[in-house]
């Protein structure tokens, strides 16, 4: 039994899932094959607090990766195959969010990754200033203002209108 309460990301032809139960992971539903995967999560994530921490995204070249944020130092993998075909992860890049968000040193027991835009590939981060959007091939960001710590996730969405339909 896994349970899958966190929001999916597509990434490519995938749509991708964190599950938690008896085994921690992720679920992969490849679009094309109609295949379902699961996929170990490595000994080095184990560490984190919780899975908060986690949100699954797509990396520069359109991979699957993903962004792991703890107190304050925020990093980026990438899952590659190498020759032999094994699959490993990549660190990708790292950065301090107090840096990024140009302020001193902030709190960061609170600071959690509560969604990921995949059109704009942008992450949404609370934080002791309020709920911040990263773009991530900037790494610009936007203040959304104050959170009242009860939100865990975020589910980014655009609506469109075209007229005449």
């Amino acid at each position: 039994m896994c349970e899958l309460s966190r929001p999916s990301t597509l990434v490519g032809d995938s749509v991708y899932w964190v599950f938690d139960g008896n085994e921690d992971g992720i679920l992969k539903f490849d679009l094309d094959r109609h295949s379902l995967v699961n996929i170990e999560m490595p000994d080095l994530f184990r560490y984190y607090s919780c899975w908060s921490s986690f949100k699954i995204m797509s990396t520069d070249d359109g991979s699957f990766g993903l962004a792991v944020l703890e107190h304050q130092k925020f990093e980026m993998w990438e899952r590659k195959v190498d020759c032999d075909g094994v699959a490993g992860w990549v660190l990708q890049k790292t950065f301090q969010l107090n840096t990024i968000l140009g302020l001193g040193p902030i709190g960061g027991t609170d600071n959690l990754v509560l969604g990921y835009d995949e059109d704009d590939r942008a992450i949404y981060v609370r934080t002791d200033i309020g709920v911040c959007i990263i773009q991530l091939e900037t790494m610009q960001f936007r203040n959304l203002g104050k959170d009242n710590f009860t939100t865990t996730a975020y589910y980014p969405y655009k609506s469109f209108y075209t007229a005449g339909i």
